[in-house]
């Protein structure tokens, strides 16, 4: 069936061919019986008659060639595209050019599954890099913070004590030394 889809093709596209020549010389000849050089030649064709005696209009004739001949290369190239359409839907449904091609969609699916898992793996030690970076972050800003406050608390407690050595009679009545004392 294939075969004959693409002889039929072959044929076709020959057969436009001759149709496009057909077309091309029936422009060519209206196009020479349109030029005044010719103007007599016309005139002699215009007065003959045909074998039964009727008038002949060889302009019209050329007109009529011509749309003729239009019309069968419209005709070829419709039937054309018929063959080409019906051969792509054949190809397209025969179970050998699926076979092919369910086989391409597999592979491509394999590459695209080890593609991903190769991705997240690989991404998930940038996770677990990211997440080590962090934890080490935290853990130095949290020892940061603790050795700042740890500094303040030994900045108050300083201050505190020397305060109750150089004002012992002001600290008595100091609210926070009185907080501390309940507590």
């Amino acid at each position: 069936m294939e075969a004959a889809l693409k002889a039929t093709a072959a044929t076709i596209k020959t057969l436009k061919e001759k149709l496009a020549e057909l077309k091309s010389s029936a422009c060519s000849l209206e196009t020479c019986s349109r030029d005044s050089c010719n103007a007599d030649q016309v005139t002699i064709l215009d007065r003959r008659r045909d074998k039964n005696e009727i008038d002949f209009d060889f302009i019209s004739a050329v007109g009529s060639l011509k749309k003729m001949a239009e019309d069968a290369l419209g005709l070829g190239d419709t039937a054309f595209m018929s063959v080409v359409e019906t051969n792509g839907i054949q190809t397209f449904s025969s179970v050998g050019s699926l076979t092919g091609l369910s086989t391409a969609v597999c592979d491509k699916i394999k590459a695209f599954k080890t593609n991903l898992d190769t991705n997240v793996k690989d991404r998930s030690k940038d996770l677990e890099k990211a997440n080590e970076e962090m934890a080490a972050a935290v853990k130095e800003h949290t020892e940061k913070q603790m050795a700042y406050h740890a500094e303040g608390a030994n900045y108050h407690g300083l201050s505190e004590s020397l305060n109750f050595i150089c004002n012992p009679q002001k600290m008595k009545t100091s609210p926070q030394l009185t907080k501390s004392a309940k507590k």
